[in-house]
């Protein structure tokens, strides 16, 4: 379950290094084997169009759920979520805790290795992307489906 603190997050700010790219070796199979990121070459056309759709004119990362307010909560089968999108740079420390953990508790078991300092570099990476699906409290899902009451004066 997502976390739903408001606290910004820890990144650069000693938990992670905001290092670079990184290699890796695999342990599995005959020996070790090098993997090495390979940059994708994408034409200009392209690049500006996905430029626009992630950044405004100021060049600041643009919320890409904001324009779909109506998909952004879920309320069906006793299920009251929401959809909130994040950055690296804009993830909250509770947050980074939790997708941490998620990595690690389901890839780790799947043999992948990365040592904890280089997951945190690559979650805060500030090109990093997230769709967070949070559960609402009960309280704050019974407050928005109940309509606001409307005070009627009295007559004297």
């Amino acid at each position: 379950r997502a976390p739903t603190s408001g606290t910004m997050s820890a990144c650069g700010s000693g938990k992670s290094s905001k290092g670079g790219g990184s290699k890796s070796r695999s342990k599995g199979g005959k020996g070790d084997a090098l993997h090495k990121k390979v940059s994708l070459q994408t034409s200009k056309e392209h690049l500006t169009t996905l430029r626009q759709a992630l950044r405004d004119e100021l060049g600041h990362d643009r919320d890409v759920v904001s324009g779909f307010g109506a998909f952004t909560k879920y309320d069906r089968n006793d299920l009251a979520l929401d959809i909130h999108f994040r950055t690296g740079s804009t993830i909250t420390d509770d947050e980074l805790e939790w997708a941490y953990e998620l990595v690690s508790s389901n890839l780790g078991p799947l043999g992948h290795k990365w040592k904890p300092q280089a997951l945190m570099d690559n979650l805060c990476d500030p090109s990093s992307r997230y769709a967070l699906v949070t559960e609402r409290t009960a309280s704050a899902a019974a407050a928005e489906k109940k309509p606001a009451s409307k005070s009627k004066g009295k007559k004297k």
